[in-house]
């Protein structure tokens, strides 16, 4: 419930306070390796009442916010998406065919094969 949370966040500001938010906004890529993976977590978040990208929620609870766009190499992506693998994937089948698929890009240093739209929010304490 990110209105829920951020609310208790920002009811415990100090006066002049400020509480700064970054989440998902969107993941973009047509990559099959990644497009799998992301549709994957999202599916097992969905399964369970989350949602990968809470930054359009943000948008409409903070006080000030933009998205910022990150798009490392496909190397950097695909490492980070092989170390949490493990750790959400219960599929053995899919966890060893789709860790393959992500070392194998572990030495693409191409850009763009995978864009993270980042929210970045502004909460100001709610008025006395």
């Amino acid at each position: 419930e990110p209105k829920a949370a951020v609310a208790r966040w920002a009811a415990q500001l100090a006066p002049g306070g400020r509480l700064l938010l970054e989440d998902t906004e969107s993941i973009e890529t047509a990559h099959p390796a990644f497009a799998e993976y992301v549709a994957r977590v999202s599916d097992q978040l969905e399964r369970r009442g989350q949602r990968l990208a809470t930054g359009p929620t943000l948008a409409g609870l903070a006080d000030a916010s933009r998205v910022v766009t990150a798009a490392p190499a496909a190397s950097l992506a695909a490492a980070m998406f092989r170390l949490n693998l493990g750790s959400w994937c219960a599929d053995a089948d899919v966890r060893e065919r789709l860790g393959r698929a992500l070392e194998a890009l572990q030495g693409d240093e191409r850009v763009g094969l995978i864009t993270w739209r980042i929210r970045q929010a502004v909460v100001e304490p709610p008025a006395a």
